[in-house]
């Protein structure tokens, strides 16, 4: 499935999560197996998946694009939208994510290597 920005609805309680990958559909699985398993990382979309089912759930796109401007496009979402089920703003998910190893992101962060999201360096 395509590169974008997706979001997770529960309509009982209004509230959204939004979030973004390269691959939409791989994400939308990883999220629902999570959730049915009762380990998804964000604890606050747990436990109202938990409380209301997955009946009570939708998952939309919200919007694709290239994976370069993945981490704007759902920043912008994020600011637009105010979700309160998102506990971390976008860019801090996905650098986590890409940068796994500590001593990478100590690198980036003082300007040893390039950041892997847009290939400049960190802060200096």
């Amino acid at each position: 499935m395509p590169c974008g920005v997706y979001a997770i609805y529960n309509h009982i309680t209004g509230l959204v999560y939004v979030g973004s990958s390269v691959d939409i559909g791989n994400r939308k699985s990883q999220h629902l197996d999570a959730l049915r398993r009762g380990n998804h990382h964000n604890p606050y979309l747990q436990r109202s998946f938990t409380k209301y089912g997955v009946a009570a759930f939708s998952f939309k796109v919200l919007e694709l694009c290239q994976p370069e401007e993945l981490l704007c496009r759902e920043q912008a979402y994020i600011d637009s939208l105010q979700p309160v089920y998102n506990v971390r703003h976008a860019d801090e998910e996905v650098i986590e994510e890409l940068v796994r190893d500590k001593n990478d992101w100590h690198r980036w962060v003082y300007g040893g290597c390039r950041n892997p999201i847009n290939n400049q360096r960190g802060l200096r």
